[in-house]
């Protein structure tokens, strides 16, 4: 039988972790000499270059910063541990390494994860999710709270279950799905995925 690989979001999957973004984008412009509207988009096109390697590094002080006010959400760690036993868990995150393994550390979920794959891999869900493909054999199931991301990788045609974490009402969850072409599952709570890999 194969191992099931599960790949979980951290930040609004797993836990909160409250970095001021509003600040953040207003350091990174100002450092950028440009307004930074969306910093998904910022990391994606400076990718590769130095100011990337720059950029993180503001961000990740700021993340770093809020660890200590981060929360888990309901269930997360007893799902973590059941899936732990089955399955394989990464975490792919656009927060950095450091402020993952911090965050996971914590509230004592790194034991149950394999691997972390981050913005220091990649600067975008899709190819982050591309890195877990090549390192395992197996369909991969992804979790995350961030639609549009979810519907990338659906539209790119990867070997991925998606499973979306809305946590509004049913109604608002379907009709954003339908809007985005979402066509895979949706849990409105973590505890849900047991069910549907168990």
């Amino acid at each position: 039988m194969q191992t099931q690989i599960v790949s979980f979001d951290m930040d609004g999957t797993l836990l909160t972790l409250p970095v001021d973004w509003l600040r953040v984008k207003a350091e990174i412009s100002r450092l950028l000499g440009k307004d930074v509207v969306s910093i998904r988009a910022m990391l994606r096109e400076f990718w590769g270059s130095d100011e990337y390697w720059v950029v993180n590094e503001v961000i990740r002080k700021r993340e770093m910063e809020a660890i200590e006010r981060s929360k888990l959400y309901p269930g997360v760690r007893e799902v973590l541990q059941t899936l732990s036993v089955k399955c394989r868990i990464y975490v792919v995150t656009l927060q950095s390494r450091a402020a993952a393994e911090a965050a996971l550390e914590l509230h004592g979920l790194r034991r149950f994860v394999h691997d972390l794959i981050t913005r220091e891999d990649a600067p975008d869900r899709l190819r982050q999710v591309s890195i877990v493909l090549r390192r395992e054999s197996g369909p991969v199931v992804l979790v995350d709270d961030h639609l549009d991301q979810l519907a990338e990788i659906s539209r790119a045609g990867l070997r991925v279950e998606a499973v979306w974490v809305c946590r509004r009402d049913y109604a608002s969850c379907w009709r954003a799905a339908a809007e985005f072409g979402f066509r895979g599952r949706i849990i409105r709570d973590l505890r849900e995925i047991l069910t549907l890999l168990m």
